[in-house]
């Protein structure tokens, strides 16, 4: 299993940023594009919001995000593949299937300047915390 140590912890986490995200003002980055005083051009960049900085550290702290996951490989599954076709089968995702979605789209954004950023205006990020949320109500208190 890939899930979080103490998964009460990890959901409360995660779900206190969920105020933050569901304000239709949030827009979590902007791309920022650069020329240098040499006139040369800087390859563009998202500078995130403070509350996706903060977010994706909870997210390493609470594992969430695992760095001994193989998450390329998952990325590529028909498992994957699903959710990002069709974004609302989060609601129904497990708590190991939201450390495989979360590792591999955070991950992702090292290598895919604005990944997380797309996560975050197609609504994806929402859903996943979300559906944290929703087993955080589960589990009850």
């Amino acid at each position: 299993m890939h899930e979080p140590k103490d998964i009460r912890a990890a959901l409360e986490a995660i779900t206190t940023f969920l105020p933050r995200l569901e304000d239709p003002a949030f827009r979590g980055g902007t791309w920022v594009h650069r020329k240098l005083s040499d006139g040369h051009r800087q390859m563009p960049f998202v500078h995130y919001d403070r509350t996706i900085v903060e977010l994706v550290e909870q997210a390493y702290q609470q594992q969430w995000v695992r760095r001994d996951l193989p998450w390329p490989k998952w990325s590529q599954t028909a498992e994957a593949k699903r959710f990002r076709d069709h974004p609302e089968e989060i609601a129904q995702a497990t708590l190991e299937q939201l450390v495989l979605i979360t590792t591999a789209d955070i991950r992702a954004d090292r290598f895919c300047e604005g990944r997380l950023l797309q996560m975050i205006e197609s609504g994806m990020l929402l859903l996943i915390v979300r559906r944290m949320r929703a087993i955080l109500t589960e589990l009850g208190s």
